[in-house]
C-alpha cells in the first residue's frame, strides 16, 4: 500500500506511504510532499473533526435515515447522502470531508495516510463513549465516497476486529468493488489501479503482523517525516 497507507510497529518507525500537511490555530505547516493533505487541529493537537451539523435535529432523538447503511446493528451507520443527517441526543454525525483533505498533484485523490486513519479510529471510539449511535457521513462524490469507505473499513478492522468478508457483507454485495480505484499521481492513463478493498486488506495484514498498533502509533512522529528527508518505512525494523 505504498501509495497511501503505511505501517508502524510502535513508536520507532512510522511506516509507509504519503504524508501531508496540518493546520493549527497559528497557521499551516507542510510535513510532506507525496500527497498533500490537510487536517484541522486545536492547540492541544486533538483532532477537531469538521462537523457543521445543523442544530435543527439536536435533542430530537433522530433515527438514522433510510439513506444510511447500518454496519453495526443499532450503533454504527455510513451515509453518502447529499444532505447531512442531523445530530441528536443519542446519535452523533461525523463528517470529515473538510477535515481530511487529500490534495493530489494531478488526478490522484487518495487513499488518506495512516495518521488520518489513526485519528479517525480514535474519534469514532471516543464518540461511542458519549453516544449510543454514530453516523459517518461523506459527500456523494467518488473521491469522498472512496476515502470515507476506506476509513470506515479501517475502523472496523482496527477497533471491531472484523474480517474483510464481514466488512464486505455489511456494506452489501459488490459495493466495495464498485468504488472508484485510487490511482498514481500521474496525468496519463492509470495502469495500476489501487482499489479500496486492496487498501483495507493491507490494513488488515498490518494489524495481523502488529505493524500497526492503535495503542502504539505516534501521529506526531509520523507528521515530522519531512525533517528526515520526507522518507517513511515500508517494513518496520
Amino acid at each position: 500500500m505504498s501509495s497511501g497507507v503505511g505501517f508502524d510497529t510502535g513508536y520507532k518507525a512510522p511506516a509507509g506511504g504519503s504524508v501531508g500537511a496540518y493546520k493549527s490555530k497559528k497557521g499551516s505547516a507542510a510535513y510532506g510532499r507525496n500527497s498533500r493533505q490537510t487536517a484541522a487541529y486545536g492547540d492541544d493537537r486533538t483532532l477537531r473533526a469538521s462537523q457543521t451539523t445543523s442544530n435543527a435535529g439536536a435533542g430530537a432523538g433522530t433515527t438514522p435515515t433510510k439513506d444510511c447503511k447500518e454496519l453495526i446493528t443499532g450503533k454504527l451507520y455510513f451515509s453518502k447522502a447529499s444532505s447531512k443527517p442531523f445530530d441528536s441526543q443519542q446519535c452523533k454525525v461525523i463528517n470529515i470531508d473538510n477535515a481530511y483533505l487529500y490534495e493530489g498533484y494531478n488526478s490522484d485523490f487518495g487513499p488518506l495516510t495512516l495518521n488520518f486513519v489513526h485519528k479517525f479510529v480514535k474519534e469514532i471510539d471516543n464518540m461511542f463513549g458519549k453516544y449510543s449511535k454514530v453516523i459517518h457521513h461523506c459527500s456523494p462524490s467518488y473521491k469522498a465516497e472512496a476515502n470515507g469507505t476506506f476509513l470506515m473499513g479501517c475502523y472496523l478492522i482496527i477497533s471491531q476486529k472484523w474480517s474483510i468478508k464481514q466488512i464486505s457483507d455489511a456494506f452489501g454485495g459488490s459495493y466495495l468493488n464498485s468504488l472508484r480505484p485510487f490511482r498514481d499521481a500521474g496525468v496519463g492513463p492509470d495502469d495500476f489501479p489501487l482499489t479500496v478493498i486492496d487498501c483495507i486488506k493491507g490494513m488488515e495484514r498490518a494489524v495481523q503482523l502488529n505493524w500497526y498498533s492503535k495503542g502504539g502509533f505516534d501521529c506526531f512522529e509520523f507528521e515530522q517525516m519531512l525533517k528526515h528527508g520526507d522518507l517513511s518505512w515500508v517494513v518496520p525494523d
